[in-house]
């Protein structure tokens, strides 16, 4: 989608190209996770089917602390190294420092999105539709309430934005 951003002329695609880099990377990282995600419910499904229940909580375990361990590791290299990440994302010029502002309140909760993700399919997969449908619902008011506590009432900017994206 934001791909053809990225050849637009003047003045207008400079400012594009950036953004366009930057969500670019983030979708193919969201794809990975969906990825993980579809995987872990395929294997769960046949360890469900076969009743294999001591199958099913370590294939689960090990997913959701892999997936921890490694939002881990990228929150402390984004941590570390924030304005060399931005730029291998893309950003440049005026752009740049907000998207390391961006990366410093979006990585250091990620761990938390995941393991979020790991337990929402864990509702699903217990075919707990309601619960599920809730817990979706929310995670949706919990985040626009963060963004909207983050960014107008304490001011925090760029910062507040990525904090709210992971932590709602």
């Amino acid at each position: 989608i934001f791909i053809p951003f990225i050849f637009v002329a003047g003045m207008i695609g400079q400012l594009f190209k950036q953004l366009a880099f930057t969500i670019t990377y983030a979708m193919i990282a969201s794809i990975f996770s969906a990825m993980l995600s579809t995987g872990l419910q395929i294997l769960l499904g046949r360890y469900l089917g076969k009743g294999d229940k001591d199958g099913m909580k370590k294939t689960f375990s090990t997913c959701i602390c892999t997936g921890v361990a490694i939002g881990t590791v990228i929150a402390f290299l984004v941590f570390l190294f924030p304005g060399t990440i931005a730029t291998l994302l893309g950003a440049r010029d005026e752009v740049h420092p907000m998207v390391v502002e961006y990366l410093r309140g979006y990585f250091p909760s990620i761990f938390l999105l995941i393991a979020g993700s790991g337990l929402l399919l864990c509702l699903q997969l217990d075919n707990a539709k309601k619960l599920s449908t809730i817990a979706i619902v929310l995670q949706l008011v919990t985040s626009a309430s963060l963004s909207f506590v983050f960014l107008k009432i304490l001011n925090m900017g760029m910062i507040g934005a990525g904090l709210a994206a992971t932590a709602g």
